[in-house]
């Protein structure tokens, strides 16, 4: 566990977090928090990180763990506690401008649901449901193994966005979720804030 008081630092940034901040400038705290961040990182150290709103905490952890996990063919798994913090993950990610990153934001299975026949079910129901009719395939959204089709994802795909776009192949939306994410790496979903670098 790393516990460190972060002070303003001067100098030049790392380059290697340099090249994932999606900004041109730097806020007051943001660049040594990344700094930490990235150095604790490269040490296999634990962080806890408390910082008010408003400070960059999201694209400052994102631009020091990205350089690690890609040198590393690491997968990011960011979970969040509510839908709108995933929102704010996922626009983050959009403004770097690396092309080989491939987000995909997650909501609960329930919401995703395209099946009418279950989705409006209550949760606990609805759960049961779900993994009855995928042991059976008899839900008409659930795919075999062999016929999922992965397309190249170019930006980043929101939990909204999945349900409409997937909905047109007739697939399951968090199940190809899940699929992309283990394909391509960087996956934000509820209900836990927590942050782990999870080995491919």
């Amino acid at each position: 566990m790393l516990v460190v008081k972060v002070e303003e630092g001067v100098g030049e940034v790392n380059k290697q977090i340099q090249k994932y901040f999606p900004y041109n400038k730097w806020r007051k705290y943001q660049r040594e928090i990344a700094e930490v961040c990235y150095e604790s990182l490269k040490k296999k150290q634990h962080i806890i990180l408390e910082a008010p709103t408003g400070l960059g905490k999201t694209s400052a952890i994102l631009s020091a763990i990205l350089p690690i996990a890609i040198d590393n063919e690491l997968k990011i798994l960011w979970c969040c506690r509510t839908h709108q913090q995933i929102i704010g993950v996922l626009n983050e990610i959009s403004k770097i401008k690396q092309k080989f990153i491939y987000p995909i934001g997650l909501w609960g299975r329930k919401q995703l649901c395209l099946n009418n026949e279950v989705n409006n079910l209550p949760e606990n129901v609805f759960r049961y449901a779900c993994n009855m009719l995928r042991k059976s395939f008899r839900c008409p959204f659930f795919r075999n193994e062999e016929q999922w089709i992965i397309e190249t994802i170019k930006d980043v795909v929101y939990p909204n966005e999945a349900k409409k776009k997937f909905e047109s192949y007739q697939f399951c939306p968090s199940c190809i979720s899940w699929k992309i994410f283990h394909a391509f790496g960087i996956r934000s979903i509820t209900p836990l804030f927590n942050l782990q670098l999870i080995h491919g």
